[in-house]
């Protein structure tokens, strides 16, 4: 009688080769972009952070999806893992180019100078290198022309530098006099990490103040030293769902004739975006808080107000009748602090078309308050203004978003005034 001897495996040996079939099905072996039309490859290879011959880490996936989405040049950006037949995966980004180029005429409009007609040539994306080049000019509200460029990756990481030449004549907002503005400014930026941005800026201008019979005049020939610091960790900048941005810009603004109409001015914004809600339809919670404190020259052509779709909505925007009346001093001054809360509710998160545009609708509700004064030592005493509403927020190439705003006013506690507001970009 023959034995028959059955040979055991070591269950060692079997969980070993079971272990590392799975981490090889898991292994990213290359990175793939689909979609590149226009965009240079290397203009997205750069924001991914993902490591080959590693498993994949679906975080990191997910954070550089948000970094290319956030060069601003694609309707969609998508990730996926394609498995392979060997059994890694490719590690997939699919993206939609949106669209970038505007040539000819087209209807442009601001609540501080109404609506113009731009015509010229701009290109967001030029040469498929994330660069941004303008030339051209606007009439009606706004009488301008001028040319800028816009490197954002000129030499090495995040080395970015912009040229901008131009001229504009316009009515000031809310003093009877013409603006006429001729400026050359060149300027240098650096990322440090993946959120502290720094830029340095240089600006010659020449401004001229005057009334139309020529009753008045004030001129400025100036060199403006212009410098930023901030940290940026949003996850989305054109709709946040968590981190924070903050950002201080100092500005230095050296009088060429007299010596006597110096400036100096800081501007500081402080924002943190939490999502209550995440996902697709994300319900976020938002919080910014800004000031401007001006010092030197307190010519009445440098006040600024308060109102407005940047500032405390609800508000009209002011007018000379407004400022000339004397109703409402509190709205005008050199130094002001503002502060904002938003709730925002993503009801169709964006997609792009099958035109390459994208599309999409946020719901928000809003609730600002802010403070202003001539003087820096009067701005804790002045009483706060107040608004409040609700708006919609619609993709739109290029421009980032529309959005339309209608609000409440409210000062010492009354009722003033409601107003709509229609702008581009978030108010934060």
């Amino acid at each position: 009688m023959t034995a028959i001897i059955i040979k055991k495996r070591p269950l060692g040996l079997f969980l070993f080769i079971l272990f590392y079939s799975f981490i090889w099905s898991q292994t990213v072996s290359d990175i793939h972009f689909i979609g590149l039309n226009k965009t240079k490859e290397y203009v997205i290879k750069r924001e991914v952070l993902h490591p080959v011959d590693v498993s994949l880490d679906s975080t990191l996936a997910k954070a550089d999806r948000d970094r290319i989405d956030n060069l601003g040049i694609f309707s969609e950006v998508e990730w996926k893992a394609v498995p392979l037949e060997n059994g890694s995966i490719v590690l997939q980004f699919n993206v939609t180019e949106s669209w970038n180029n505007i040539k000819g005429a087209m209807p442009m409009y601001t609540e501080e100078y109404g609506w113009s007609v731009s015509r010229g040539y701009i290109v967001k994306n030029f040469r498929g290198r994330n660069q941004t080049l303008e030339l051209g000019g606007s009439l009606g509200g706004q009488n301008t022309y001028g040319f800028r460029f816009n490197d954002p990756w000129i030499f090495g990481d995040h080395v970015s530098a912009e040229l901008g030449v131009g001229k504009s004549i316009n009515d000031h907002l809310f003093l009877d006099v013409v603006k006429k503005v001729t400026s050359l400014s060149v300027s240098m930026g650096r990322y440090f990490g993946k959120y502290i941005r720094s830029k340095l800026e240089i600006e010659i201008e020449n401004k001229v103040f005057e009334d139309e019979k020529n009753y008045y005049k004030t001129k400025y020939n100036y060199i403006g030293l212009i410098g930023s610091v901030g940290y940026d960790s949003r996850d989305l900048y054109s709709n946040p769902g968590k981190g924070l941005k903050e950002n201080h810009v100092f500005y230095y603004q050296i009088d060429q004739d007299t010596g006597v109409k110096n400036r100096f001015v800081w501007n500081h914004s402080f924002s943190v975006f939490h999502s209550l809600i995440p996902g697709d339809k994300k319900l976020v919670l938002g919080f910014n808080i800004s000031n401007q404190f001006s010092l030197g020259d307190t010519n009445a052509v440098w006040m600024d107000y308060i109102g407005g779709s940047y500032s405390v909505r609800g508000w009209k925007m002011p007018s000379r009748d407004l400022y000339q009346s004397g109703k409402q001093p509190f709205r005008f001054g050199h130094h002001w602090v503002q502060s904002s809360i938003e709730l925002r509710q993503v009801i169709i998160p964006k997609h792009a078309t099958k035109y390459g545009n994208e599309i999409g609708l946020d719901f928000g509700l809003f609730l600002d308050v802010g403070i202003n004064a001539i003087k820096l030592n009067n701005l804790i005493n002045q009483t706060p203004l107040f608004g409040t509403g609700f708006g919609l927020r619609i993709p739109m190439p290029m421009m980032g978003a529309l959005r339309l705003d209608y609000g409440w006013a409210f000062y010492e506690g009354k009722y003033v005034e409601s107003s709509f507001h229609l702008a581009m970009g978030h108010r934060f």
